[in-house]
């Protein structure tokens, strides 16, 4: 599964006023590189403030990035019930999918779609999770979403060229591994899958022939 974790849409959310030492911890665990020690700085400002929407996210999120889902859905649902921060639901839903509970994934992602309807990685994301339930006509949906809204997105476009792929549909999946391509024309994968999708085609051409 494509999980797609961006860094930079979180920042946005540090707060500009905060309280001088609750704000410390918050600074410093921003300031460090160690997962540990950025928990244990998160740790202590929500010790100070339990009711702190922004250090709940932060330390959900490096327990979302060191594979620690359970506590990761924990925070990120302390931080909703406080304040519904979109990254919140983001993350959690992709906590959610990491753990294979795709239906909370999909209300999570569902729920950052009410909020910004234009957020092109939320579509892909969904996508993978209705992929993953092979509801295919959902995950194309969200896939070709997803392209609307940012063009450049080649992972978009693999795939539904995949889906496109199984379902038969060879020449819209030679459409979008061209794109691919296009894109990124180091992506090997793409490559072999283009080559694959044109020999599936000229044999289904084939044998629409005879």
């Amino acid at each position: 599964m494509k999980s797609k974790l961006f860094f930079l849409l979180a920042i946005m959310l540090i707060p500009t006023l905060l309280f001088a030492q609750k704000g410390k911890w918050l600074r410093k665990g921003l300031r460090t590189s160690d997962p540990q020690k950025m928990i244990e700085c998160f740790t202590k400002s929500i010790e100070l403030e339990d009711l702190d929407a922004t250090a709940y996210y932060w330390r959900g999120y490096v327990y979302l990035i060191t594979e620690q889902y359970d506590s990761a859905i924990a925070d990120f649902s302390h931080s909703v019930e406080i304040e519904p921060l979109i990254d919140s639901y983001f993350y959690r839903g992709n906590a959610y999918a990491e753990l294979e509970k795709y239906e909370l994934a999909i209300a999570d992602y569902t729920k950052v779609i009410e909020i910004d309807p234009k957020c092109s990685e939320t579509y892909f994301n969904r996508g993978i999770v209705y992929d993953d339930l092979e509801n295919f006509d959902k995950a194309l949906a969200d896939y070709s979403k997803a392209i609307e809204l940012n063009p450049k997105d080649a992972d978009a476009y693999y795939n539904r060229g995949i889906i496109f792929f199984n379902i038969e549909e060879y020449e819209l999946a030679i459409e979008d591994f061209t794109k691919v391509i296009e894109i990124d024309p180091n992506n090997s994968s793409a490559s072999y899958n283009l080559e694959v999708a044109n020999e599936y085609l000229m044999d289904y051409e084939m044998d629409e022939v005879y």
